[in-house]
């Protein structure tokens, strides 16, 4: 229940507008949310996110849509359920469709996407770029980090604030990973709560961060998961559409 309910915070989130329009029907056009991202999971775990399409005139049907696949990893990582909801806004002329993606990864390793295959009960299959996705999928998680207090979304989209805290009295935190082979770390001991800058690291306005969480009990190394934050999601919404269209737009 929390994390559906973080999900809904997610799309209040991201559409920041107000005043609602009636698109009319036209092919396939529209964009999604620029948002680069780092995902570490357990595998086998189902694990859900939030993406934004943003469209001048409806490029489909909720109720058409047949089947959602990641780009190039949909048998690594197959999405096994999907929600569409018509947000009723409009920003900058654009409405939108808030989409929730439920997924699970079935091997270990590192795994690449740029976006999301829509395809049609007619058949017909829509590429849309979104960003460069990144999968670090891992073994069982220890279960031994409170990782709730952290920000769910955040309107700076160039630092990455966290708040964790070990569960085990003995244990310390010596090593979080924001990125692929981006981390900091300390033998010693990170603190609960810090702010990490990322904007060297990504350039697009949201940046999606589930981080991998490194704790130290009595000298063994044990793995947890952060519970993902949409950093630069609460920013203006008229500077999200601004470059997302100009990376995203289907040519």
């Amino acid at each position: 229940m929390k994390k559906l309910n973080r999900i809904v915070i997610i799309w209040l989130a991201i559409i920041l507008s107000s005043g609602c329009s009636k698109p009319t029907n036209n092919k396939h056009n529209g964009f999604f949310a620029w948002m680069d991202a780092y995902i570490a999971i357990e595998q086998n775990t189902e694990n859900a996110i939030a993406v934004t399409l943003f469209f001048e005139n409806e490029p489909f049907e909720p109720d058409d849509v047949a089947s959602i696949t990641f780009v190039d990893i949909s048998k690594d990582i197959p999405i096994s359920n999907f929600g569409i909801e018509d947000t009723k806004q409009s920003v900058k002329h654009y409405s939108s469709y808030a989409i929730t993606l439920n997924y699970t990864a079935n091997t270990t390793g590192i795994y690449e996407t740029s976006g999301i295959v829509i395809t049609l009960k007619s058949n017909e299959a829509i590429k849309y770029p979104i960003g460069k996705w990144i999968f670090d999928v891992n073994e069982e998680s220890a279960d031994i980090v409170d990782v709730w207090s952290s920000p769910v979304a955040t309107a700076n989209g160039k630092e990455f604030p966290y708040e964790y805290s070990v569960i085990q009295s003995t244990g310390k935190i010596t090593k979080i990973h924001y990125g692929d082979q981006l981390f900091i770390n300390d033998d010693s001991g990170l603190d609960n709560m810090g702010i990490i800058p990322i904007n060297n690291n990504y350039s697009s306005p949201i940046v999606y961060i589930k981080s991998k969480i490194i704790v130290s009990i009595n000298g063994e190394d044990k793995i947890d998961f952060g519970e993902g934050s949409y950093c630069g999601a609460i920013g203006s919404s008229e500077d999200i559409i601004t470059a997302s269209k100009e990376r995203n737009g289907i040519r």
